[in-house]
């Protein structure tokens, strides 16, 4: 084998393992909700410029205190796994506001507080950002799964929250923004 027939076979190789990179993860948008009690619109609804910094243009948000015989802020979603295995868990989320929990099918709820790492920060306008949090990794057969967050306030404590969007990745994930994993902003000049 000569050296262009090593070259073009690394480059099909390339090709082809950043094609099979590119499909092993799974999104789902925080407004795009199987059932939810989050109001639809709230002081966190975006304007038209703050939505292209969000993914789709637009998340679930909730403000305000928790009233008194008040239910749960919760929001339901169906999501499905095309391939089983162990899957890096995130979440874009309005900064550390609205701590939550979160599980898939009738698994053990998982706590998520204040006290998480930002990856990244996007500021849609003053005191207002959505930045990445990782929630660990999880074990999902193929399949759909039914996926349930419900925020932790109690009584008289602040419900203000947002969920932009989802994901879980089999290789390990890059925050950059309202991105997929493998998806170009498109911005760079040609060449």
């Amino acid at each position: 084998m000569n050296i262009r027939d090593w070259v073009v076979m690394v480059v099909v190789l390339g090709l082809a393992a950043g094609g099979a990179g590119a499909a092993e993860f799974v999104w789902w948008e925080g407004e795009s909700t199987r059932e939810t009690n989050f109001p639809s619109r709230s002081a966190f609804t975006p304007s038209r410029g703050e939505a292209k910094l969000l993914s789709a243009g637009g998340w679930l948000t909730n403000d305000g205190d928790r009233r008194p015989n008040e239910d749960e802020a919760y929001a339901r979603y169906t999501v499905r796994v095309e391939e089983s295995g162990t899957y890096h868990f995130w979440v874009r989320k309005f900064w550390k506001h609205g701590p939550f929990r979160y599980r898939f099918g009738d698994g053990a709820w998982q706590k998520v507080g204040k006290d998480i790492a930002l990856a990244d920060s996007v500021t849609l306008r003053k005191y207002v950002e959505a930045n990445w949090v990782s929630l660990g990794t999880v074990d999902l057969e193929r399949g759909d799964h039914a996926f349930e967050v419900r925020l932790l306030a109690g009584a008289g404590e602040s419900k203000v929250a947002g969920f932009d969007c989802f994901v879980l990745s089999k290789a390990p994930f890059n925050p950059r923004g309202p991105l997929k994993p493998g998806e170009r902003t498109g911005l760079a000049d040609s060449g």
